[in-house]
């Protein structure tokens, strides 16, 4: 039974579809008034560090969070955003996971 529950990641891949539409939302609301272009990295490092806080919160290990990041990237993709930009977005995940816990 755990080893079943090691590799459940529906929880982490409707999260990460959550992510990816609010994403989403925010690039498109950048595009159509620039008057919200300065608020755009405010919006994405909060995006982020929610994205960070789920992983830890739900303690996920490193296959789910893969699947999480992978999921992030498709729904990304699938919503015509630059690869360029898609890397970025989830490096910074990624990264914000590793400084999160050297602080703890």
């Amino acid at each position: 039974m755990s080893v079943l529950k090691f590799f459940d990641s529906a929880k982490a891949v409707a999260f990460a579809k959550t992510v990816a539409e609010e994403f989403c939302k925010v690039h498109a609301l950048v595009d159509s008034n620039k008057k919200h272009a300065g608020r755009k990295p405010e919006r994405m490092i909060v995006l982020i560090r929610k994205t960070s806080a789920y992983a830890r919160t739900e303690q996920l290990n490193f296959y789910v969070r893969a699947k999480m990041l992978a999921e992030i990237k498709d729904g990304l993709k699938s919503a015509g955003i630059a690869q360029a930009e898609i890397d970025e977005f989830v490096r910074a995940i990624a990264l914000e996971e590793l400084r999160a816990r050297k602080q703890a």
